[in-house]
């Protein structure tokens, strides 16, 4: 049986996906199976994954007759795994060759779960480290964001029990999902040292209705739990969302410290609107 499970959802990304799948081939912890869910893609993938599985004996591909999206991708695979333990990649990521040791050995069975913080890869040269800076992750750390990151590595049967991806968000999927590992199974552990790879020059930079909803559905699961500094925080990263204004009374009313960043990008939007195609403009050459 191997040590861990990786999950590998994909739909019509081929080249993408090559890169994920020799990413996890490659790992320095090579006790390990590979899950690729293909769902439905017409692009070539098909070929792709079969030539793959005969070359490997570690990887194991489903095919969903029918689309059935990311969530009931990544479930299915769950549900198909061989290992105790489990983890995730999406198909336009990477990991990077330590990630699978390093989770595994920092995992303990009296944390939720184990993840690391990750790099954010925008084309070139243009990576930023992205590190939320908690490394014990409580349930109110994660209700105020997803400290827990896009993918972590933790016990099948907690994802099971927890109730596993829920397909009917349209996004913060895996925001939803690790908020409720924490809350079940207590703090997760964040390592320091990044090892898993964001790659975002393919996707668009637009505020998502989507996103917006996703956020607004994840408040109606959790705003109850929050306390008053985490249902702050929340609402300001709604309204950035969003792309709202904030006015200077209801930034004050919304501090302490904590809060400012947020803060001063609202009223940087609200009061210095001229400023936001500068912006967009150096982070496009950075």
């Amino acid at each position: 049986m191997p040590l861990v499970s990786v999950y590998l959802p994909t739909r019509n990304r081929v080249l993408l996906l090559a890169r994920a799948v020799q990413s996890v081939l490659t790992q320095t912890e090579g006790d390990h199976e590979l899950i690729i869910v293909d769902d439905g893609s017409t692009d070539g993938t098909h070929a792709y994954l079969e030539q793959l599985t005969e070359q490997h004996e570690n990887v194991r591909v489903l095919y969903n007759e029918h689309r059935l999206g990311a969530c009931a991708s990544r479930n299915r695979a769950i549900m198909a795994a061989r290992a105790d333990l489990v983890t995730g990649i999406d198909d336009d990521d990477e990991f990077l060759p330590d990630r699978l040791r390093s989770l595994i050995a920092a995992f303990r069975p009296s944390h939720s779960l184990v993840t690391s913080t990750q790099w954010w890869d925008h084309g070139g040269k243009r990576r930023k480290l992205l590190d939320g800076s908690v490394r014990v992750i409580s349930f109110q750390d994660q209700l105020r964001d997803n400290y827990a990151t896009s993918q972590v590595l933790c016990e099948r049967e907690k994802l099971i029990a927890v109730g596993m991806f829920d397909p009917r968000l349209p996004s913060c999927q895996d925001w939803d999902m690790w908020t409720r590992l924490v809350d079940r199974f207590g703090d997760g552990i964040k390592l320091t040292q990044p090892s898993y790879v964001v790659h975002t020059s393919h996707h668009s930079p637009r505020i998502s209705e989507d996103r917006v909803r996703g956020l607004e559905m994840f408040y109606a699961n959790f705003g109850a739990a929050m306390n008053e500094a985490t249902r702050t925080a929340f609402e300001l990263g709604l309204r950035r969302t969003r792309g709202d204004r904030l006015s200077f009374v209801e930034g004050m009313d919304m501090l302490p410290w904590k809060n400012l960043s947020q803060i001063l990008k609202l009223w940087a939007r609200t009061y210095l609107p001229f400023l936001l195609p500068i912006r967009r403009k150096l982070a496009r050459v950075r």
